[in-house]
């Protein structure tokens, strides 16, 4: 690649052309240098990775945004990487417009804090070798520690070599290493295992967006500063439990809690009766609250049976669409996720009908 130092894309591909009939001038028949294409706007991060916006013909209308190397083509990285790093680069080469990706980036870091992103754009998953059937070899790699785990749970089911192992990180003691963290995702989804937020962050997120983002921003330390810290990173306090000195039993650990009598959500120390929000809301009544769950059963039943028509459409077998579980697919995760809330919505409706 040659940076001509133009104005236009037009000069560009002209110099571009001419300088490919100059050089294939120097070479021995029939060797041959073609003009291959114009970049602009261009992002260049290192050797071999690099993005833009692609001309190849017609220098006024771009052909597509091509790219290379980035973590959005790489099968290793997260799909919510893939999808970050795409619409960010969106952002910047074709809107051109550095804040909006700024925001964009600090809205999706939110929500994965607040666990408001679906677990199947959290799975990660690779390529499991020869180290599972070798003892000897440590499983310090998250998929083979995994395989192995599952394994144990069912060999019947579990993956073999050269099989592609989907996992994601959970949360687990702070001294734990990421590889004893790792989990189906199936599983993790089904059991209410939450995420590790921070894992995603440090480990799948920042290092590909400041790459980006260092570009607008001059250095990786502010571009951190900027797109990982700040309002948007504030996690919810947590009430630690009271301790007492003189009694070490579990009971020195409870903290007794009363619940909003309209909406049932835990109330603050400073709230009696009703929460907040249903106090802004005139204290619905427990009729109103009643329609509201029902009307929302209803709703998630007419999702579930969606979800199972697109399942029935994709494998045409009413057994094999209920025990799918295929990782590559969202509809399995929108499938387990509307499953699980519509289960709570029965109970609560249950309970109301009291």
């Amino acid at each position: 690649m040659v940076k001509f130092g133009v104005k236009t894309v037009k000069e560009a591909m002209e110099i571009g052309l001419d300088a490919s009939i100059r050089v294939t001038k120097k070479f021995i028949h029939p060797i041959k240098l073609e003009f291959e294409k114009v970049l602009y706007p261009y992002l260049l991060q290192n050797k071999k990775r690099y993005a833009g916006m692609y001309y190849c013909s017609n220098p006024d209308t771009p052909d597509k945004m091509h790219q290379s190397g980035l973590e959005s083509q790489r099968r290793d990285a997260c799909p919510l990487v893939s999808e970050l790093v795409e619409s960010t680069l969106s952002d910047l080469l074709v809107r051109m417009d550095s804040k909006l990706a700024a925001r964009n980036i600090q809205e999706v870091v939110r929500n994965l804090l607040a666990r408001n992103i679906s677990m199947f754009k959290l799975v990660i998953s690779k390529t499991l070798g020869k180290s599972l059937e070798d003892e000897t070899c440590s499983n310090s790699q998250a998929h083979v520690n995994l395989a192995r785990r599952l394994k144990a749970r069912d060999a019947n089911s579990a993956p073999v070599q050269g099989d592609r192992v989907a996992y994601v990180i959970t949360q687990g003691h702070p001294s734990d290493k990421a590889y004893m963290k790792s989990e189906d995702p199936i599983y993790a989804l089904e059991n209410d295992v939450p995420v590790d937020t921070d894992y995603y962050i440090n480990n799948q997120l920042m290092k590909p967006l400041v790459r980006i983002m260092s570009a607008v921003y001059g250095s990786k330390e502010k571009t951190k500063r900027i797109l990982f810290e700040g309002e948007h990173m504030l996690k919810e306090k947590r009430q630690n439990p009271t301790t007492n000195t003189h009694n070490k039993t579990m009971m020195a650990f409870v903290v007794k809690q009363s619940s909003c009598a309209v909406c049932r959500t835990a109330l603050k120390s400073s709230e009696r009766g009703t929460c907040k929000n249903c106090k802004l809301k005139k204290a619905e009544t427990v009729e109103q609250r009643h329609q509201k769950v029902k009307d929302e059963v209803a709703s998630l039943q007419q999702r579930k049976q969606e979800y199972f028509d697109k399942c029935m459409a994709c494998v045409g077998d009413i057994e094999t669409a209920k025990m799918c579980k295929s990782v590559d697919c969202q509809t399995t995760f929108d499938r387990r996720k509307v499953d699980k809330d519509l289960v709570k919505a029965l109970l609560l409706l249950k309970d109301m009908s009291f």
